[in-house]
């Protein structure tokens, strides 16, 4: 079980023994079947596994052989890139942008 993007979060499994952030790794009897479930930690998201699992629900593998897979967090930040020759600022609301000094945020997934 591995972390990837620049986000955070935990993975935990069912049957017990996965709880990553400090335990990513499990040895588990010939055909188990095992779930793992995402949890993307605060100003993160969960985008997605790879590896023997694709997708964003939750990742079921079956034990039959040593599995490898990827859980990717990635932060939810807002970037105004300016462009043309004119001048301006932008701001945000909720607060955090105040795109001349600050133009970019991260904020909590959902916020609209």
């Amino acid at each position: 079980m591995d972390h990837a993007g620049d986000g955070g979060g935990t993975v935990t499994s069912d049957p017990a023994g996965i709880d990553c952030g400090s335990d990513c790794t499990e040895d588990y009897a010939e055909s188990t079947i095992v779930t793992l479930t995402a949890t993307a930690g605060a100003l993160s998201i969960f985008t997605g596994w790879s590896g023997e699992c694709t997708g964003t629900g939750a990742c079921v593998v079956t034990m039959d052989a040593a599995k490898s897979v990827t859980a990717t967090f990635d932060t939810a930040t807002l970037t105004v890139t300016k462009v043309g020759t004119g001048s301006g600022t932008v701001a945000s609301d909720p607060a955090g942008i105040n795109c001349g000094i600050d133009c970019s945020e991260s904020y909590l997934p959902g916020t609209s």
